[in-house]
């Protein structure tokens, strides 16, 4: 009898080890599948600059830019969902919570402002990442602009630095740490600019930390884009 009890309980333990296995190896092919549909709005941008060899057609490519989007992130949310990411998404709209995101991406915009001033002042690098989004956004409308820049990144970048990650990982700490490194890894490589990308990298984490929504951190990287576009908006007109 005492035997028999042991088996089912080492076949039980083995059974929820490979479970657990099973989730993180589901979380690791999400993710990776996500990360390949968030670049095909890019990839059909860069496309048809390519072949008309000019960025007069933008009409054209932010419609299709939009649709594109739009269908890719229909995509993200529905595996989002199926993936336990959206919980408590009507706790994103409380008033404390939307305070506390615009206090830190303000914190955020400046510090990556002045970071970044100072990386160009000492001539410590090329902003490749900056340089490449520019590049995008250049070929847009202003409608193109705000689905790239509000939506398209937001969602996706955040359901995989963010979601996936904390999914992958039993140990929050440990899932923090990652998910702060790999999110400004991503955005500057082997360059000075990591400097700049970490400030708000650690903001949209720890938002996202705090509480383990999504919405939060999604609402905290679609304010921060936002502002920084405005801002550069204003500041090329200034001039």
């Amino acid at each position: 009898m005492g035997e028999q009890l042991n088996c089912s309980s080492i076949f039980s333990i083995l059974g929820g080890g490979m479970r657990k296995s099973l989730e993180k190896i589901i979380t690791v092919l999400v993710a990776f599948f996500l990360l390949v549909i968030s670049q095909l709005p890019i990839y059909y941008v860069n496309y048809e600059n390519e072949k008309s060899n000019v960025y007069g057609i933008a009409n054209k490519i932010s419609i299709n830019f939009v649709i594109l989007t739009i269908l890719v992130v229909m995509i993200a949310i529905f595996l989002g969902k199926k993936r336990g990411f959206y919980k408590q998404v009507n706790k994103t709209i409380e008033l404390r919570n939307i305070f506390l995101i615009l206090i830190l991406v303000i914190i955020s915009v400046i510090l990556n402002i002045l970071i970044n001033k100072f990386i160009v002042s000492y001539n410590l690098g090329i902003r490749h990442n900056q340089i490449a989004v520019d590049n995008i956004l250049g070929s847009l409308l202003w409608f193109g602009k705000i689905f790239g820049v509000a939506v398209l990144a937001p969602v996706l970048e955040e359901s995989l630095f963010r979601a996936s990650i904390y999914q992958l990982f039993e140990n929050d700490k440990v899932s923090f740490v990652v998910s702060v490194l790999l999110f400004t890894f991503a955005h500057s490589g082997y360059s000075w600019t990591f400097l700049a990308y970490l400030p708000v990298s650690l903001g949209m984490t720890f938002i996202y930390h705090r509480r383990k929504i999504l919405t939060d951190s999604i609402l905290f990287h679609s304010m921060f884009n936002l502002l920084v576009i405005y801002l550069n908006y204003i500041l090329i007109n200034i001039r």
